[in-house]
């Protein structure tokens, strides 16, 4: 007859929601990073995050330039995961993805963005198109999973000492304001430069 041995970690996780719905820091690595384009011609990057316990986060989308190719706020995020993954260049393929309804579909993704990484995340509320209030997860910063260093502690060889701070400082997002507000908002934030302009020389990968 058939035998089961105890797993320990399958009777913690019994009745857990295999969502990530509260804020924190999370190791594990990106599943997806997918090339997006919204209706208004902003360009960014949506990905899907599982953490090493098997939670899952998904749609965690950043926006990097706006219609007329400017560089948003965004842009520093994407900077900042490329230094934690240490990838000097990425360029979006065509690569198998396998939904949540078990379907596989090619989509333009950042291989060299699928890997391992650390997370902070924050719970956001939005508005939907029936005007109800929904919440998903929203990626505020990234951070090397082996070493908790952010960016520019990668970059300046610096050891690890911002961790706990920025933890300590994660706030939830209420619903945002409303259109006209996020769109000057948006503009306050807008950034024409790179993130690490000239520092290719100092670059430690």
């Amino acid at each position: 007859m058939k035998t089961y041995d105890l797993n320990t970690n399958n009777a913690r996780a019994a009745g857990m929601s295999t969502r990530i719905t509260e804020k924190g820091a999370y190791i594990g690595k990106f599943t997806r990073a997918q090339a997006i384009t919204a209706k208004s011609g902003a360009e960014g990057i949506e990905f899907s995050f599982e953490s090493d316990d098997g939670q899952r986060a998904d749609y965690l989308s950043i926006w990097t330039t706006n219609r007329d190719g400017k560089e948003l706020y965004g842009r520093k995020v994407l900077d900042a995961i490329m230094t934690c993954m240490k990838a000097r260049s990425i360029s979006a393929e065509p690569t198998p993805f396998k939904r949540n309804d078990g379907q596989t579909e090619m989509v333009p993704q950042f291989r060299a963005l699928l890997g391992r990484v650390g997370v902070f995340l924050v719970s956001e509320q939005y508005e939907k198109d029936d005007g109800s209030v929904a919440s998903k997860m929203a990626l505020v910063l990234p951070f090397e999973a082996d070493t908790k260093r952010t960016a520019a502690e990668v970059l300046d060889k610096a050891s690890a000492g911002s961790f706990d701070r920025i933890l300590a400082s994660l706030r939830d997002k209420p619903l945002q304001a409303k259109t006209s507000q996020r769109r000057a908002a948006a503009a306050q934030h807008t950034n024409t430069g790179g993130g690490f302009d000239d520092m290719d020389d100092d670059i430690p990968f």
